[in-house]
């Protein structure tokens, strides 16, 4: 619960038993994971996703970027003593959206 996933090295990883509920997921490779599902995505609190290209046959609404635009506030609430404002925040975003992915 409440995982921060950022850059995170999943290459591989057996995600079957995973409780992503809440998890801050940006910035992170999941194409190549095993056993990820759409339920893993649809739980209470919703885990965000932005820029994390998902394995080609799971499909979420919104797909890789779907919670961008909320992922700065979400940051500094959770984490205020690792940002100044809001605005430090939405650079961290920012610059995390910027890797592209092959």
């Amino acid at each position: 619960l409440n995982a921060n996933l950022s850059d995170a090295d999943l290459s591989d990883a057996n995600l079957s038993d995973a409780n992503l509920s809440a998890a801050i997921i940006l910035n992170t490779d999941l194409r190549d994971t095993r056993n990820l599902t759409i339920e893993q995505f649809n739980v209470e609190p919703v885990p965000l996703i932005c820029n994390s290209p998902l394995p080609e046959k799971l499909k979420i609404e919104g797909g890789k970027d779907r919670d961008c635009a909320q992922l700065a506030d979400v940051l500094l609430e959770r984490y205020p003593w690792d940002f100044e404002n809001r605005e430090a925040a939405e650079v961290f975003v920012t610059e995390a959206r910027e890797k592209t992915w092959d």
